[in-house]
């Protein structure tokens, strides 16, 4: 992105680590999901785990 003039602000996993064990997910009980949607949020920043992730999201800011 330093092509276009933009300062890095973010980028993430949109489905983070949870994208590969979707229908498994999908099948436990709320309270379950609830826990594993946290604990994915809390990781989709991170780059060595960006590519469970199917898309990514870059924030940037033109500079």
């Amino acid at each position: 992105m330093d092509k276009f003039h933009l300062e890095k602000k973010h980028l993430f996993g949109q489905e983070g680590i949870l994208a590969p064990y979707e229908m498994n997910l999908l099948n436990q009980p709320q309270k379950a999901i609830d826990k594993w949607v946290t604990i994915a949020e809390q990781l989709c920043e991170r780059d060595e785990l960006l590519s469970y992730s199917e898309h990514a999201m870059y924030i940037g800011q033109k500079i």
